[in-house]
């Protein structure tokens, strides 16, 4: 991964390692930002969607749908894998 993530935000790589996790062994299912919520209990909805966003303008998350708020991995990850 880039500079950006290892040197980047905790919460960031968290959520970048949920997403690795489902991409790989959940058959590509879709993940939404109240379910990583419930998954990462450590933080709110609304931080969620910050540090989610984030990670879209970085390039690291792909938004796929607006309601609910999903995200999946960009191609600049998953090409690597």
């Amino acid at each position: 991964m880039s500079k950006n993530i290892r040197g980047g935000n905790e919460k960031e790589k968290v959520i970048l390692f949920v997403y690795l996790q489902n991409y790989l062994f959940n058959d590509f299912e879709e993940i939404t930002n109240i379910e990583l919520t419930d998954i990462i209990n450590s933080s709110t909805q609304q931080t969620i969607n910050k540090y989610t966003q984030e990670l879209e303008k970085k390039g690291y998350l792909l938004k796929i749908k607006q309601r609910p708020l999903t995200y999946t991995l960009a191609e600049k990850i998953t090409d690597k894998l």
